[in-house]
């Protein structure tokens, strides 16, 4: 391990330590962003400073999402195939949804006057040809790449 000449034997326990705690925070911020997106989305009233018989739905996703990671860790899936299949999902959804949000935000009857992409009538797909260098800013510093 890298920490193993800093840490000596107990870098294992560090290791471990850590991996324990980015998975006892990860589990609340997902369950919480999941929360406010869902009841945002349908209208309901949101908020951890609200009680709970305020924000039903809202406190409900909490713990559905939360009963529903702890149910997760009981089957028979492998953590590496669920991230990797979790993956190939988002690459396949990902693109046709992307077009979807794009033809939304260019449309005049969803978007009204805050419209994205007025180039015309048409909506604006950004693509390989749309990339310009980055010009160069006295007192900035950047990549020796882009410079």
């Amino acid at each position: 391990m890298v920490s193993e000449p800093l840490a000596g034997d107990f870098a294992f326990v560090l290791f471990a330590a850590g991996i324990l705690g980015v998975g006892l925070i990860g589990v609340p911020v997902l369950a919480g962003s999941a929360a406010y997106a869902l009841a945002e989305a349908m209208g309901w009233q949101e908020g951890l400073e609200r009680k709970a018989g305020d924000a039903r739905g809202f406190y409900g996703v909490i713990a559905v999402s939360i009963l529903a990671a702890l149910a997760i860790q009981y089957l028979p899936i492998s953590p590496m195939k669920a991230l990797f299949w979790s993956a190939v999902i988002n690459g396949v959804v990902a693109v046709p949804l992307m077009i979807v949000v794009i033809l939304l935000a260019s449309s005049r009857s969803v978007a009204r006057t805050t419209r994205s992409g007025q180039r015309g009538e048409r909506p604006y797909f950004a693509g390989p040809s749309d990339y310009r260098p980055v010009p160069r800013v006295p007192g900035f510093a950047f990549h020796p790449v882009m410079s």
